[in-house]
């Protein structure tokens, strides 16, 4: 599953993805901008029940 999220206003703009994998893990992709700065991303996973030789 996969939902997107946007907020946008006059002083910035984010987003975030989020994605859920059923019985494996989840991850969040934050991006945000405010005027006359870069874009910044962050990534947060959670993970269980993964096989780490995969």
């Amino acid at each position: 599953m996969i939902i997107i999220r946007e907020i946008s206003n006059r002083d910035s703009f984010l987003q975030k993805k989020m994605l859920w994998q059923t019985n494996r893990s989840f991850q969040i992709v934050t991006t945000s901008q405010k005027p006359g700065k870069p874009e910044v991303t962050t990534v947060t996973k959670v993970a269980w029940n993964e096989d780490p030789y995969q």
